[in-house]
């Protein structure tokens, strides 16, 4: 087996089959969920800037900056998941998500708007960086190709299917203002926000992940010598 496991039952590479995939489907569904929180505000860009009296191009543009805040903080979150380990990153980076859906629900603004999105931004880097180092850490080589194409299979249905949610609300809408279109966009984010949330404090109540990286490492070394 690669890499050998250790001894220690705590040891992810010797948990139960079922605990394994039970990690994953809830890994898997988090990162759909994540992946739909930054598309779906998209379909409402006309409505939008039409309420903040500027351009789409302006507005399209501006709210790209949340894509260059992703890109910055996964380099901060891959180094504090080192640190600290991958549970508290995973969970503030939840947390994140959760309080800009609730910022970008009440905002009044194109400026609140987007410092709302690009704090949400930073909740998004940990489920771009962690999550297939989390699969490394809880199988074998030659179990992780399946797990990371059903994992990559979420993302591009969280993609694509957030817009899909969001356009459907915006399209039912047709008879409401501008305000109840942003509400209803938000809203529905921050109801996913809320599932993926509670779907993420059950696995880690239920399932041992304190197990950290640098434990198992140390441990697998040791059987080596």
């Amino acid at each position: 087996m690669v890499p050998q496991p250790s001894e220690s039952p705590r040891d992810p590479l010797n948990w139960p089959r079922w605990k394994k995939e039970l990690l994953l489907v809830v890994i898997s569904i988090d990162t759909a969920i994540v992946g739909a929180w930054g598309p779906m505000i998209s379909p409402g860009f006309v409505e939008m800037a039409a309420q903040f009296h500027m351009s789409y191009n302006s507005l399209n543009g501006g709210l790209g900056w949340a894509i260059f805040a992703i890109g910055i903080s996964c380099f901060i979150t891959n180094g504090l998941s080192v640190k600290f380990g991958r549970r508290p990153i995973l969970i503030g980076g939840n947390l994140f998500l959760f309080i800009s859906s609730v910022w970008a629900y009440f905002a009044k603004d194109y400026k609140s708007l987007l410092a709302s999105r690009i704090f949400g931004a930073i909740g998004m880097s940990p489920f771009e960086v962690l999550v297939t180092a989390v699969i490394g850490d809880i199988y074998f080589v030659h179990e992780r190709g399946l797990r990371l194409a059903v994992w990559g299979l979420c993302l591009t249905v969280g993609v694509g299917g957030g817009s899909c949610i969001s356009g459907y609300i915006i399209q039912v809408c047709n008879s409401c203002n501008v305000d109840r279109h942003v509400l209803n966009i938000t809203g529905s984010r921050l109801e996913l926000d809320l599932w993926h949330l509670c779907l993420l404090v059950w696995a880690i109540h239920h399932l041992d992940l304190s197990f950290r990286t640098g434990d198992a490492l140390q441990a697998r070394s040791g059987l080596q010598h």
